[in-house]
Order: C-alpha cells, then sequence, then structure tokens
C-alpha cells in the first residue's frame, strides 16, 4: 500500500507534522492528514462497503452475482465482501478445489438458509443495482467523514480509496465518481 494516512494531534507542532509528510514522501508513501476516528478515512469507508455488500447477500445476492459487478467497481488489496461461513472454514462462494468463479451449492445454500432464518425475502438484485448501491454508501460514508471533520476534502477520501483500497484510478474516487453520474 502506497498510502499513508497521518493523524496530528491537536498538541502536534508544524514542524513535526512536516516531518511526517516529508518521511511519507522518503518512503514514496502518498500522505493524507486525517482526524482520529474508527478505522480514519479508508477502513471506516471500507467497513460501510462490506457491510452492505453483507446486506446484499442476505438479500439474496449470491457471491458470484457481487463479483462482476464488484469488478466494475474494484476489489483489491484482499478487501472481500462474499466470504460466508461454512462449517470449519471461510469460502468465497467458490466451490472447494474448483476454477475460480465456480458456484459452490453449500454457500449459496447457507446464504439462502441465513436469509430465511432472519426472515428476509430472497430477491435478484441486478448489477446495475449492486453497483449503484455500493456507491452510494461509499460517498454517504464519506461525506458523514467530512461532516466528522475527519477527512478535509471530498479529493482526500478519493486519493485514500485509489492510492490505499484500490478504487479504480480512472473512476478518481468514490466522491468524484458520485457526483459526475
Amino acid at each position: 500500500m502506497n498510502l499513508l494516512e497521518i493523524v496530528p494531534t491537536v498538541t502536534v507542532s508544524k514542524d513535526i507534522l512536516a516531518t511526517g509528510f516529508a518521511l511519507a514522501r522518503k518512503l514514496r508513501k502518498i500522505a493524507v492528514p486525517a482526524r482520529v476516528c474508527d478505522g480514519f478515512i479508508g477502513n471506516r469507508t471500507m467497513a460501510a462497503y462490506r457491510q452492505t455488500y453483507a446486506f446484499m447477500l442476505e438479500d439474496r445476492a449470491l457471491p458470484h452475482e457481487i463479483g462482476p459487478a464488484d469488478g466494475r467497481l474494484w476489489i483489491s488489496d484482499g478487501h472481500r465482501h462474499g466470504t460466508v461461513s461454512v462449517g470449519p472454514r471461510h469460502r468465497l462462494g467458490e466451490a472447494e478445489g474448483a476454477r475460480r468463479g465456480s458456484i459452490d451449492p453449500a454457500v449459496t445454500a447457507t446464504i439462502a438458509g441465513e436469509s430465511t432464518k432472519k426472515g428476509i425475502a430472497q430477491q435478484t438484485i441486478a448489477q446495475s443495482e449492486i453497483m449503484e448501491t455500493v456507491l452510494d454508501v461509499m460517498h454517504c460514508e464519506g461525506e458523514a467523514i467530512l461532516e466528522d471533520g475527519i477527512a478535509a476534502s471530498p479529493e482526500a477520501i478519493d486519493v485514500v480509496m485509489v492510492n490505499g483500497y484500490g478504487f479504480p484510478r480512472w473512476r478518481g474516487g468514490p466522491m468524484f465518481m458520485k457526483t459526475t453520474r
């Protein structure tokens, strides 16, 4: 990861803060100032992202349905959303030992069972709806991060998401992408 979120305290001097940014540059990292909160900018946004995918799984968007939509948005840095518990191990909705992208009936049955147990009506979710929903959630979380004073600007959030979490550079980040659609 070539990102470094720098979190200054209220008492940090300007020269110490400048030293932190200079160190980031020397380490070939992109430094973004952030305020203290759970997860700072990136992990807080990713928590909302992952929770949205978990809700979609409960609503019956299966991992093989989410994957293509997510691939158009992004998936990187080990942030996987389709992990479900099946027995003693976790899997990504793929059959054990099968080629990547194959559908695992055990995972499908587990998701359907959990949805039924929670009284959630199962439905098909369109790829475009998956992508739009996730982008909306990330944008709303970004707005909350700005409102809380954690990030200085929407561009700071986009820099974090592009350089630290694999959001496609050509899409500009969730804040830019949402406002230009």
